[in-house]
């Protein structure tokens, strides 16, 4: 008899969303919020938005954000704003992560742009 090895695990996204999640408030990051955006858009399945004080800690929060997923086996598709910490974009497939300064968050406000998505968590201290 053959033995087929066993398949790998699949990390799916909701995995990603709370990795992603932890890290950030781990990292001291503010404002989290996790939207499942799969019934409104076909763009991805779940989005993270957070708020980092200043350049350093969202850097920092990507940073270990991308390490990590990169251990589960989850290449990310592209990173964006990450060497000015502004507003960073990590696409992770199904995934999308938003880290963002205080400015940037108020000024392009993507809760509101992504109202129709369901919350599936929230920092104790995101509105």
């Amino acid at each position: 008899m053959v033995k087929t090895p066993n398949p790998k695990p699949v990390v799916i996204g909701t995995s990603i969303a709370h990795l992603a999640a932890d890290i950030i408030l781990d990292k001291k990051g503010t404002e989290l919020l996790v939207l499942d955006i799969s019934e409104c858009c076909d763009l991805a399945d779940y989005m993270v938005i957070a708020t980092g004080s200043n350049k350093r800690q969202v850097q920092a929060m990507a940073e270990e954000i991308r390490k990590q997923v990169k251990a589960h086996k989850v290449l990310p598709l592209s990173v964006n704003g990450l060497a000015n910490g502004w507003w960073v974009l990590l696409d992770c497939g199904s995934v999308l992560v938003h880290v963002m300064q205080p400015e940037a968050r108020r000024f392009y406000n993507l809760e509101s742009l992504w109202a129709d998505g369901v919350v599936v968590r929230r920092g104790i201290d995101a509105a």
